[in-house]
């Protein structure tokens, strides 16, 4: 899952009336949100001794810096905002005089911590920062992604005109590039469409949803992760636009293909399923919203108490 696409994941699903930035990765290239909560927690464990150990002092900054960010996006996707946000800040310090791309990047990544708190003032301060490191070191591409970040915090605050603006120049820059990463393509057509929604013009934006899709599909199969969230984020889409048998279709796909990684609890994926309920619920299929409300229980019942951890 790439930080792009957990900025926007985060921003729809948090907004319930209605993922280069390259892929959140752990030091040894693993992506975190294809890992079980039992594999996350364990990674966790390995990154916290290994910080521990005298000798790791003796490490050059970059090493360090990444160190900490990948126990910052595995502290992420188990909820433990508070101790990503600390090992984050660690990296961020580490990177100073480093890297600009990485700190950009890194900075980029606190502000989806700050996006999952509920902090957007500090999140928009995050963006804006790594907007103005990109802007320094003439990263064009880096620059379309600060505005696509940036969009998907407005989305989330629900200032859709603001994003709109962003994503629009983004999307100019991202879209069609060959140089472009996949799941950077898929992103701009995702915020650009949620911007569009929220402007409601939501026949505008599921065009840039099915296009999405296809893309996932030809990038990263169709059994992906990405496929699934794109799946989900279409279906929603086609709820808002009142196409209700497309939306349950799509829906479904997108909830049972995410609950294969994230069926653990994994926060956003909880988000979607008590979305989805609500959506049942609407249709007035009282008994499978009864069976998502179950489970949704179930999962919140059964939260590790570590998630809940502070610094």
């Amino acid at each position: 899952m790439t930080r792009l696409m957990l900025i926007l994941l985060v921003s729809v699903l948090s907004a319930a009336q209605v993922y280069t930035q390259q892929p959140s990765v752990t030091q040894n290239g693993t992506d975190p949100s294809s890992l079980t909560k039992a594999e996350l927690l364990r990674l966790i464990d390995l990154y916290e001794a290994a910080l521990r150990k005298p000798e790791l002092g003796h490490s050059d900054d970059t090493s360090l810096a990444k160190v900490y960010t990948s126990l910052g996006n595995c502290y992420v996707e188990v909820a433990m905002y508070l101790k990503a946000e600390d090992a984050m800040n660690h990296a961020i310090a580490l990177l100073r005089h480093g890297s600009q791309t990485g700190l950009a990047d890194e900075i980029s990544q606190l502000a989806v911590v700050h996006i999952s708190t509920g902090d957007l003032k500090q999140a928009e301060k995050d963006q804006m920062e790594a907007l103005h490191i990109r802007e320094q070191i003439g990263d064009s591409v880096g620059i379309a992604i600060s505005w696509n970040d940036v969009a998907s915090l407005y989305i989330r605050e629900r200032q859709f005109s603001k994003a709109l603006d962003y994503a629009q120049r983004a999307m100019a820059v991202l879209a069609s590039n060959p140089g472009v990463p996949a799941d950077d393509r898929i992103s701009i057509r995702n915020t650009l469409a949620y911007a569009l929604c929220g402007r409601r013009q939501c026949e505008r934006a599921i065009p840039l949803l099915e296009e999405s899709l296809e893309l996932a599909r030809e990038n990263f199969g169709a059994d992906s992760l990405a496929f699934g969230v794109d799946s989900y984020l279409l279906g929603y889409a086609y709820w808002q636009n009142g196409r209700m048998d497309e939306a349950a279709d799509w829906m479904q796909r997108g909830i049972e293909r995410m609950k294969k990684n994230w069926g653990w609890g994994q926060t956003l994926y909880v988000r979607a399923v008590e979305q989805y309920a609500k959506f049942l619920r609407q249709r007035g299929q009282t008994e499978s919203a009864g069976l998502e409300e179950r489970e949704l229980r179930h999962m919140t019942e059964t939260v590790d108490a570590r998630s809940f951890v502070g610094r």
